[in-house]
């Protein structure tokens, strides 16, 4: 061969290699100008860079005896191994056909033959001053493999070098590099480690991890096929390997038996990297690179390959290791294209008769020729197979399983046992119908509320203003309240047990009636807020403000009077006997006394009056009221309108402090993991889209249902732009307790998040799910009851009564006049669902320990919501059990359950449930109630996967 001939063979030869493997030969046949040298030197160039890398082991103990198979079984199924040959039209068929010309690696190194090829390099020689040349491993199309001892590490070691005719090549560099830069991104036990690219007189070279072993494809000519338990752990092996490429973004692409070691101890390694690229920078040329034989259709027709490209490769592997039998069979490109494209391979049971069938099925749906069809992770794949669990294993290996692994994961697939089903579901109803027989009694709202309907009163507020000569309105507004300083003052002063009964009887008065009126229309200050007793301020002339208790009688008034002109001295027009009679006061019991209070608003007249009401003949009661101008400007009952004082706010003060800190600081630890999970690309920010979506749905319905409306559509749309500006501010702090959670929950408790991780990415119907709903709603109703028993228990053990916490009251006094709560109780279970799971893994990851932080979880919930009373004993005992059964909800049953628990715990403490439906509250109750029935009802149905609730014998007798 002359200069330029050869020349011109390397020329034509590295641009074949540039070329789809259908078009080499027509390339070369073109390019060769009718030069039939350069036509065999190139063909035979690329028969040898088709042909793959054998590793071959020199112990002639193979994997299968290492595995514990018999001898005798090996031996029957034993057979030589050809390495892979080339057809006439340069199309590689694949290293298990028959066709194979080129020989066998029955006198390659280590062989029994004795003949000894030593390649470039001869034992002994040193490599880049590091690594001591031991023996020639095997030669193929991308170079030769050496084995050899770092000397610097003193450890055995694999060098892979280039043919020396791409040596200098740009190209082929770059590939080569491209083999190490993308095998360093996965570190995995399965995935065969990459250490260092180095040169060697010119030579680039790749050290490699040495697998005293086989390869896949040697070890299937040996024996046939793999016995079913030793495949399926191999090809758990193969998923965990390929899941670690795909969490790296990573695509394989060339995929198959010989790409596939197994060392002496039945251990697999993913080999061959140089064909893989970032999933999203796959280019047009690189479609159709691989070997036809183990391509998917995608790939063969050049189209867009995913990760499902690999599992249809990981189903080709994975048949041909249960079946013995490769899926197709062919003589080239073509005959591959159509064969996995168009044609369905034979049923693997149909090969092997004793073939679990749901290997089969996993098989099967791998081989899909549409990608959707397949699994959408080699996870998945895994935990399908017989006994798999994808999780374990991923953990087991070091690595994070991917959203979908976690969705995939779990065998719940066919529903709840009837029995199951039906024993939590009835449960639930019990505890529910004794939740609704003790509300009554628990909690003191049912009981102050129920004299008259807020129409009522609020006619009564009308009638009274009328009669105070303020008639000209435009707005409205009204509702029910809780005085801070009046609680107050029973929590401080009154430590008997029946010290609960003075919040709906006593004056001041604990809750209260309040009606707002005013000359244009009401908007409030608070974003996101409605109208209230005290927003907007009363700042406008012609403002007024009425107080009324729940039974109708008048305990305070303001107003903002509309002129200030010259003032009148006298108020003889001040019906000052008929306000007397709208407050309850009898005059025979009461007495004029100099006013002692500073109005809050301008008068030029004070009146004061001192004595006590019927009811309560024992206690003093003041009463002060101003006048201007001829019109009554103020009017108070025992201080009911002064402001609350620094001291009177403290309520709670201990739980908000804790409560306070406790978000700041999950706060500072959620935005760092969330940065960093995001900057990692470690967050499934699917799913905390999904999440901040379902939050800002439900926080603007809420506030729809809330809001007081006007007909100003400027108005009204500042208070929309307002309200969504606060309930942003929340969606974004979900997204990042979401982002800073979810990764690491899946890394250390995936189990958690199986059934939520189904529902955010719309699997709602799923068995899993519902039965984590049902659980968590009757965990929910469960610890319902024990703030009731906490309510009740010291009243009948003749202790200090607690009292009901304000915030509880408000919400049930605000509830039977807007179906805002029913969807803020959606709010707030999402956010307090992620706060929980938030705090267990900082506590987990604080303390190393799950019962460390599964305690520190239980204290943290008592000390936020325990009162801080003196004999407070039994609330602390009580709390604790309240947070420890949130504690084994989140642990047994994960973030669906939680947040179910907190949304059937906030639905019923934040209506006044009551079992009397004639009274006037009774049809918002009957609502909260029946969404709550409509969730355990639905999940029940659910949760049976479509079972019918009488046994199939039954119907049958």
């Amino acid at each position: 061969m002359t200069r330029d001939v050869f020349s011109r063979v390397k020329e034509v030869f590295l641009a074949a290699c540039e070329k789809p493997t259908a078009e080499r030969a027509e390339f070369v046949r073109q390019q060769a100008s009718g030069n039939d040298e350069i036509v065999r030197e190139v063909e035979a160039l690329l028969r040898e860079h088709e042909r793959p890398t054998q590793l071959l082991a020199s112990d002639p103990v193979g994997p299968l005896e290492m595995m514990g198979l018999p001898k005798s079984a090996i031996e029957k199924h034993s057979a030589p191994m050809n390495i892979t040959g080339l057809e006439p039209d340069g199309i590689e068929v694949g290293e298990r056909e028959g066709k194979n010309k080129t020989g066998t690696l029955s006198d390659g190194p280590g062989s029994r033959s004795g003949y000894v090829d030593a390649g470039r390099f001869t034992a002994g020689t040193v490599v880049d001053e590091r690594y001591r040349v031991i023996e020639l491993l095997g030669r193929g199309g991308m170079g030769e493999v050496y084995r050899a001892d770092d000397l610097r590490l003193e450890q055995t070691v694999a060098l892979k070098f280039l043919p020396a005719l791409f040596g200098k090549d740009a190209k082929w560099l770059e590939r080569f590099n491209n083999e190490v830069r993308l095998s360093r991104q996965v570190s995995h036990p399965n995935v065969c480690r990459v250490f260092d690219i180095g040169e060697y007189k010119g030579e680039p070279f790749i050290s490699m991890e040495y697998v005293d072993g086989e390869n896949l494809a040697r070890l299937l000519r040996r024996i046939g096929r793999v016995p079913q338990d030793k495949a399926v752990q191999i090809a758990r092996q193969l998923c965990a390997g390929l899941a670690a490429a795909h969490e790296r973004g990573v695509l394989h692409r060339d995929l198959k038996p010989a790409n596939v070691m197994i060392d002496e101890r039945g251990h697999v390694r993913i080999t061959d990297f140089g064909l893989a690229a970032p999933a999203d920078e796959v280019v047009q040329q690189q479609l159709r690179a691989g070997t036809p034989a183990y391509m998917s259709p995608e790939q063969l027709l050049g189209k867009t390959v995913t990760t499902r490209s690999d599992i249809y490769a990981l189903g080709l592997v994975m048949y041909e290791m249960f079946t013995g039998k490769p899926a197709f069979e062919g003589d080239g490109f073509r005959d591959y294209l159509k064969a996995h494209s168009e044609m369905v391979p034979a049923a693997p049971s149909a090969i092997v008769p004793d073939i679990d069938p749901t290997i089969e099925r996993v098989i099967m749906r791998c081989l899909e020729k549409n990608p959707k069809h397949r699994y959408t992770s080699v996870l998945s794949v895994s935990a399908a197979l017989p006994g798999g669990d994808a999780l374990r294993a991923a953990l087991a290996a070091g690595q994070t399983p991917s959203p979908e692994a976690v969705a995939a994961a779990g065998d719940y697939e066919f529903g709840l046992r009837r029995t199951a089903a039906v024993s939590i579901f009835a449960v639930a109803l019990v505890l529910l119908a004794i939740v609704v027989w003790l509300a009554p009694q628990a909690f003191v709202v049912q009981k102050v509320i129920d004299d008259k309907a807020p129409a009522v009163l609020a006619d009564r507020a009308e009638q009274i203003l009328s009669d105070l000569r303020y008639t000209n309105r435009r707005d409205r507004a009204y509702g029910f309240a809780v005085e801070p300083r009046a609680y107050n003052e029973i929590e401080r002063e009154d430590d008997s047990p029946q010290r609960w009964r003075r919040l709906g009887r006593d004056k001041p008065d604990v809750i209260y009636f309040w009606y707002r009126a005013a000359p244009s229309y009401l908007v409030p200050v608070q974003a996101g807020r409605s109208v209230s007793i005290n927003d907007p301020p009363l700042d406008e002339p012609g403002m007024v403000a009425v107080r009324l208790n729940p039974q109708g009688k008048l305990i305070g008034f303001e107003a903002v009077p509309r002129s200030l002109g010259a003032a009148r001295s006298d108020d003889a027009d001040c019906d000052w006997p008929g306000l007397l009679q709208a407050a309850g006061a009898d005059m025979s019991r009461f007495k004029e006394v100099p006013s002692r209070l500073t109005p809050p608003r301008f008068a030029d007249s004070r009146k004061a009056w001192q004595g006590s009401f019927a009811e309560h003949p024992d206690r003093i009661v003041r009463i002060e009221a101003a006048a201007y101008g001829g019109q009554v400007v103020f009017f108070d009952v025992n201080n009911a309108v002064v402001a609350v004082s620094s001291d009177a706010v403290g309520f709670n003060r201990p739980n908000m402090l804790i409560q306070v800190i406790t978000i700041i600081v999950l706060l500072i630890f959620g935005s760092v993991l969330a940065w960093r999970n995001h900057r990692s690309g470690r967050g499934d920010r699917q799913g905390a889209m999904r999440l901040a979506m379902a939050f800002l749905v439900l926080g603007g319905v809420a506030w729809a249902f809330r809001v007081h409306y006007v007909p100003d559509i400027v108005q009204q749309y500042q208070l929309f732009t307002q309200a969504m500006g606060e309930v942003l501010f929340l969606v974004g702090l979900v997204w990042v307790f979401y982002m800073a959670v979810e990764p690491s929950v899946r890394r250390i408790w995936p189990e958690t998040i199986i059934s939520w991780t189904r529902f955010i990415s719309g699997r709602l119907l799923d068995p899993l799910v519902g039965r984590d709903i049902m659980i968590g709603g009757a965990a929910g109703i469960g610890t319902v009851l024990l703030t009731q028993l906490d309510q009740l228990l010291p009243r009948w053990l003749n202790q200090p009564a607690p009292m009901p916490h304000m915030d509880m009251l408000n919400e049930m006094l605000q509830a039977p006049r807007s179906l805002s709560v029913l969807f803020q109780a959606g709010v707030n279970a999402l956010y307090v669902g992620m706060i929980a799971v938030l705090f267990v893994v900082v506590a987990r990851m604080m303390t190393k320990r799950r019962w460390a932080a599964g305690a520190l979880f239980v204290v943290m919930f008592a000390a936020m919501t325990v009162r801080y009373e003196p004999q407070a004993y039994l609330n602390w005992v009580l709390q604790a059990l309240i947070g420890a059964t949130f504690l084994l909800v989140l642990i047994r049953h994960g973030l669906v359950a939680i947040i179910a628990c907190c949304l059937a715990r906030f639905i019923l403490l934040s209506y006044p449930i009551t079992y009397d439906f004639s009274v006037w509250y009774g049809n918002s109750v009957l609502i909260a109630l029946g969404a709550l029935l409509a969730m355990l009802g639905v999940s029940f149905y659910v949760s049976l996967a479509g079972k019918s609730l009488l046994d199939a014998r039954m119907l049958d007798s």
